[in-house]
């Protein structure tokens, strides 16, 4: 995966896009939320974020890669071996289906699970 930190931010058409051309319509789960989920059981997700210690002052920047769990068109589920606090904004370069893209995001949700945290994150696009 790179580290080219010149690369934009993908616009909410294009990952739509590439959800849809990776995922057949008879696969898609039944609707419980306002986007699907999909389950993947490849991919990677390279996030740069900043953390702040209890002072607030910022700690940082942070850069870890993480196996990717779930796509929608609004977020990504990961897993990750530490704790991200929610609200932590971030930038991500995503290796799905033979393309990178970079998307940018928040933290959604940090669940302690077995075998580390599932990370729910929000993603935030450009305008289209």
């Amino acid at each position: 995966m790179s580290t080219n930190t010149q690369l934009k931010p993908v616009r909410r058409s294009k990952w739509c896009d590439l959800i849809d051309r990776t995922f057949a319509a008879e696969s898609e789960p039944p609707v419980r939320r306002e986007a699907r989920r999909y389950s993947v059981e490849f991919g990677e997700v390279r996030m740069v974020f900043v953390l702040e210690n209890e002072n607030g002052d910022p700690i940082g920047p942070q850069a870890i890669s993480t196996p990717l769990m779930q796509v929608a068109s609004d977020g990504l589920m990961v897993r990750g071996h530490r704790e991200i606090p929610i609200g932590t904004q971030m930038a991500m370069e995503v290796a799905f289906e033979g393309v990178e893209v970079v998307l940018l995001g928040k933290i959604a949700h940090c669940t302690n699970t077995v075998g580390g945290y599932k990370i729910g994150i929000s993603l935030e696009f450009p305008e289209d």
